[in-house]
């Protein structure tokens, strides 16, 4: 590589581990708004918590309930600009743009220090695209098309564990509603009817939360980025092989263009999990490079 090119590659790995850094916070974010949502349930519901922090029960509970949306907005807002980096990284690389050096050192003056200690710990990849074609729109369909695939993998499999915890969480709920409703013994005395009756009511809370909220809502919403993805791919498939059938070039509005179907998809969709992410990236690297060398 050339200077320039050298530099280009390292402006944009520095950016790349902010969008890790703030995928990871948005994830952080949203796994304590979920604890709040569950606790606030729980202390709703649950004569006995409820009692070990009266006379501050309902200002807890009210506390929760006004943390809860705050804490998915500040998650949805992240997410957004690790999006955004990625965006613009994915734009450079293809086409060739270069992203000027203010940029990236405002990204850095932008992410408060807890976003800025987990960057540095990222991993500095100068080569995260497999594609060996210049830059210009090839190369640009080439890098969508393999984000694609990983994205289309990813979240398949992050959907089917969401599915389930669903099916987990409803048959437990269900157990515990069938339990409370067949059971004669606990209306014998009023502590276990108390008891029974707060089962109920979590149990109950809880089923509302993972369809409106929770596992179900989320199975779905990457199941369908997922499909997105696969679309993204096939569209990129298709677009290679006109080029590579001696039909027309691929055109810099037409690889644009994918790219931005691939990233409203992505914007739309829920975070993927860091975790698993890295769980799976050796199993995929190698699964890519064999897809790759199949479409040579």
């Amino acid at each position: 590589m050339t200077a320039d090119t050298n530099a280009g590659a390292h402006v944009r790995a520095e950016l790349r581990r902010f969008a890790t850094a703030y995928f990871d916070v948005s994830g952080y974010v949203t796994d304590v708004a979920v604890l709040f949502q569950v606790l606030a349930v729980a202390l709703a519901s649950i004569p006995s918590l409820r009692d070990l922090i009266e006379p501050a029960t309902r200002w807890v509970i009210l506390g929760l309930a006004g943390a809860t949306p705050f804490l998915r907005s500040l998650s949805d807002d992240t997410k957004r600009t690790a999006d955004d980096i990625l965006r613009r990284i994915e734009i450079s690389d293809g086409l060739g743009i270069p992203i000027r050096p203010m940029e990236l050192e405002d990204v850095r003056e932008g992410a408060f220090s807890g976003i800025a200690r987990i960057a540095r710990r990222q991993e500095l990849d100068l080569r995260p695209y497999a594609s060996d074609s210049p830059a210009g729109p090839r190369r640009l369909v080439e890098n969508t098309r393999e984000t694609a695939w990983w994205s289309t993998r990813l979240a398949a499999e992050l959907a089917r564990w969401e599915f389930v915890w669903t099916i987990v969480m409803v048959a437990a709920c269900v157990a515990a509603l069938v339990q409370a409703a067949s059971g004669p013994s606990t209306l014998t005395a009023a502590p276990a009817a108390n008891l029974s009756r707060s089962i109920v009511e979590f149990a109950a809370a809880m089923l509302v939360f993972v369809f409106a909220e929770g596992f179900f809502r989320r199975g779905r919403e990457l199941a369908a980025f997922a499909t997105s993805s696969e679309r993204v791919l096939g569209e990129a498939d298709r677009l290679l092989e006109r080029e590579r059938g001696n039909g027309p070039r691929i055109e810099q509005l037409e690889a644009m263009l994918l790219a931005s179907k691939y990233t409203i998809a992505r914007h739309a969709s829920p975070r993927l999990s860091s975790i698993w992410y890295r769980r799976r990236r050796g199993q995929l690297n190698t699964a890519w490079a064999n897809v790759s060398a199949e479409g040579q």
